[in-house]
């Protein structure tokens, strides 16, 4: 389903649970004002671009799955309408085998669970220094991954968190980092 046909759909949806409410006439629904960037997807997260996102209750932006199919992702610090990425959601990007470089901005406050889980060709990773904590299996199975730099901002990493990274010849974790789970190199 292409973009506007899931912004039609958001739409139609809003509009029978709206009616089902009673609050619209039965004698139809009009949109008066234009759609916004974003739309609802069938997951029930917000879409802009090549992001399905949720806001979180600080009204900052969670990145809970990357759509795109590029080699080379930057990751934005803000979205459609200013609001700040500080979190890369669970899986966001698990199984983007074709993704090469990430950049990461420097917003990220918490990379989630498995959330680069078998970026098999990414080879490269630098955690910005605003990243608090690494989630379990994060990394896992990005067997191309040969250098990892962590920001200087990091106390916790999660259990496997490099579990997998086969190819890693460079690991530079910081003096903040106070908390190494479980077999995190295995």
């Amino acid at each position: 389903m292409n973009k506007m046909n899931k912004r039609i759909a958001a739409a139609a949806v809003a509009a029978v649970i709206a009616a089902a409410a009673g609050a619209v006439p039965a004698s139809g629904y009009a949109v008066s004002q234009p759609l916004a960037a974003s739309a609802i997807c069938p997951s029930g997260y917000e879409e802009w671009g090549d992001w399905q996102y949720n806001v979180l209750s600080d009204g900052t932006i969670e990145l809970s799955k990357y759509i795109g199919e590029d080699t080379a992702v930057v990751v934005p610090d803000k979205d459609a309408e200013g609001r700040i990425i500080t979190k890369i959601g669970n899986s966001a990007f698990r199984n983007k085998t074709s993704i090469v470089s990430l950049t990461l901005p420097d917003t990220l406050t918490t990379i989630g669970d498995s959330a680069f889980y078998n970026c098999n060709s990414l080879t490269e990773i630098i955690i910005p220094d605003s990243v608090t904590d690494i989630g379990k299996y994060a990394f896992e199975s990005c067997t191309s991954l040969e250098n990892i730099t962590i920001g200087k901002s990091v106390k916790n990493i999660g259990s496997y968190a490099f579990y997998e990274c086969k190819a890693l010849t460079k690991v530079v974790i910081p003096d903040s980092v106070t908390k190494v789970s479980t077999s995190m190199f295995q």
